[in-house]
């Protein structure tokens, strides 16, 4: 089954956490830093993409496309739109201090669109755990906006919170998948 393996999870999670460190650093060195978040994602894609190729589709083959007709198109509307927002988050950023209060809302708006598309996710696939990350995302957001309100470290905790979930159960899952077959003769 696609996903089964735990890699998406341990790529968005991985994904997340390299936003929150680029954005809990002071923004002086988060200059230095923009090419290093920039490539972030493409090594996440290509490490993740080695891994399925020398671990996954050794034990359960490649799975098929779905069909025509049941591409997730909320799904991937969700997904670009969350990327492409954190981006420009990521360029337009928190200056010192307090983040302004439309960049927060922005960010608060793409965390909940990421949360919207693992609910997609989970329900084309059966698997629980996506909604159980949606659910971590939308606490995070709105403890977030209840306790720190828009402070630098606010920013930093709600993408991080979620970034370590994702990736904790994304290593567990890859790992009892590895337990649990064998590599295909």
């Amino acid at each position: 089954m696609l996903n089964e393996d735990g890699l998406v999870d341990v790529a968005f999670g991985t994904g997340l956490l390299s936003a929150a460190l680029y954005l809990g650093f002071d923004p002086a060195a988060r200059v230095r830093l923009a090419a290093i978040a920039a490539l972030a994602p493409l090594v996440i894609v290509l490490v993740i993409g080695m891994m399925r190729r020398r671990l996954t589709y050794p034990r359960i083959g490649r799975a098929g496309l779905p069909a025509v007709g049941a591409v997730p198109g909320l799904s991937i509307v969700l997904t670009a739109l969350f990327f492409s927002g954190l981006a420009a988050f990521l360029v337009f950023g928190t200056g010192h201090g307090a983040t302004p209060p439309g960049l927060m809302w922005l960010l608060r708006g793409l965390l909940l669109a990421a949360a919207g598309a693992l609910v997609a996710l989970g329900v084309r696939t059966g698997l629980g755990r996506f909604h159980i990350h949606a659910g971590v995302i939308t606490l995070s957001v709105l403890g977030v906006w209840l306790f720190l309100r828009a402070t630098h470290a606010a920013v930093t905790v709600m993408v991080a919170v979620p970034g370590a979930v994702l990736l904790v159960t994304g290593m567990v899952v890859f790992a009892r998948f590895l337990h649990k077959y064998s590599p295909l003769e």
